[in-house]
């Protein structure tokens, strides 16, 4: 559990605080003088977080999304409460029942409706590419309400509860997939578009297919290109060829999932940074020190700081 009780006065507050929390989860709020409460849960490239949240927000600023993050979407739930969410140049009001999709390399902002209301909602991330429709087109869907009280949106709605609840094992991740299968034809039809073809689709779920591999091994010392593309009986030029037509390559996404655990695991132990960098493969600390700064916007010793400051005692507790 994380909770943050941070006034606008807190030397933990401002940008450490918008650059830790953003990386985690963008939208997730910071109260002033109020409390937010998160828990999560990784299914293999996919993260389910929920939120409770009251108190307004101040914007999140372009300078503020970290250049090298990898390109995500957020889809949100809302479980209870009214509040807003703005990106891409629209806005949206949402209520209980209601979903919206965001992107973490946008600039956003979230407030409670009315001002220190509280509200829950069901946060799902996932790697863009997990989409079979092109990145153009959902982008004119951010930010916009979509119906979760009815047809496809109510089957989404029920997908996303049942996996916050703690479906478990196979079936999690089952359920995740026919989550982003559902979201796929919701956006599809609002956007009057069918999703790609076959063999377009085909190459996505092999991509993704490859980075949960590489998800699930990347505390190997021998994960690299090649070992990647023999797991999935794959020539190299081909697994290079399968990331270079989404704008990336097998060793920049094996380098940003790396970042992605020590981040993680700064966040919740007292673990020396030398000793979190080496479990993932970073052996040179100047060098992480760096790709951490440049990734997050933070040095690794700053976003331990601010993690210290957030987290609050483990056991029974109900936000007020």
């Amino acid at each position: 559990m994380v909770g943050s009780g941070l006034s606008e006065g807190d030397g933990r507050g401002g940008r450490w605080y918008e650059a830790a929390i953003g990386v985690l989860v963008p939208d997730a709020v910071r109260p002033d003088r109020g409390e937010a409460v998160t828990r999560s849960r990784d299914l293999g490239a996919v993260r389910v977080c929920e939120v409770v949240a009251s108190g307004p927000r101040a914007p999140r600023t372009p300078e503020l999304v970290p250049a090298q993050a990898p390109s995500r979407y957020h889809l949100v739930l809302a479980l209870s409460g009214t509040f807003g969410i703005a990106q891409a140049g629209r806005e949206a009001v949402l209520g209980a029942g209601d979903l919206v999709l965001c992107g973490t390399s946008r600039p956003l902002r979230r407030w409670a409706v009315p001002d220190r209301e509280l509200s829950a909602r069901v946060v799902v991330q996932f790697p863009e590419e997990l989409l079979p429709l092109p990145p153009e087109q959902v982008d004119r869907l951010l930010a916009v309400r979509l119906p979760g009280r009815e047809g496809l949106g109510a089957l989404l709605a029920g997908s996303l509860r049942e996996l916050l609840a703690g479906a478990s094992g196979g079936h999690a991740a089952r359920l995740a997939d026919i989550s982003l299968d559902l979201l796929a034809a919701l956006l599809a039809r609002e956007l009057a578009v069918e999703p790609e073809p076959f063999g377009r689709g085909r190459h996505r779920a092999l991509l993704a297919q490859v980075r949960h591999h590489i998800a699930e091994h990347l505390s190997a010392p021998d994960l690299s290109p090649a070992s990647v593309a023999a797991a999935h009986h794959l020539s190299v030029r081909h697994l290079h060829r399968l990331f270079a037509e989404r704008g990336t390559s097998v060793a920049a996404t094996i380098r940003a999932l790396r970042l992605e655990r020590c981040r993680r695991d700064l966040a919740s132990s007292g673990e020396l940074v030398h000793v979190v960098a080496a479990r993932w493969g970073f052996t040179d600390p100047a060098h992480f020190s760096r790709l951490f700064r440049g990734t997050f916007g933070l040095s690794p010793s700053e976003h331990r700081e601010v993690w210290a400051g957030l987290r609050v005692p483990e056991g029974p507790s109900e936000p007020a």
